[in-house]
């Protein structure tokens, strides 16, 4: 789940695939072609350990003149901006009301309406 102050580094699970901009974190792209569980996480550590080495480290110890980590901020600060927009329990519900429950609600008041006729 993304929380303000977090930079996320996660599988497309767990709410991320929802939260993830491109600009806000990192998604491990493990891939697998989920036959087995033990290929899905020899894939999902692949791209782990991928992303790490040639992303996270590197900018995480990348520093401007002032010594400042800018790109790493820069991460910290949008996932921060993205996380209660995206991954909210009030914009999860506000989508389920509008796409679940308020059709559900409608197809049983016409079905309803139908009955006592």
């Amino acid at each position: 789940m993304l929380s303000p102050g977090r930079t996320p580094l996660a599988l497309f699970i767990e709410g991320w695939d929802e939260g993830y901009t491109g600009i806000n974190g990192w998604a491990i792209a493990g891939g697998g072609d989920g036959a087995s569980p033990d290929a899905q996480d020899a894939a999902d550590a692949e791209g782990l350990y991928r992303l790490l080495e040639t992303e996270v480290v590197p900018l995480y110890f990348a520093r401007a003149l002032e010594e400042i980590r800018r790109g790493w901020l820069g991460v910290a600060k949008n996932a921060s901006r993205t996380a209660l927009t995206r991954s909210s329990a009030g914009r999860m519900f506000r989508e389920y009301a509008e796409t679940l429950y308020a059709p559900a609600a409608r197809d049983a008041a016409a079905g309803a309406g139908d009955r006592s006729k």
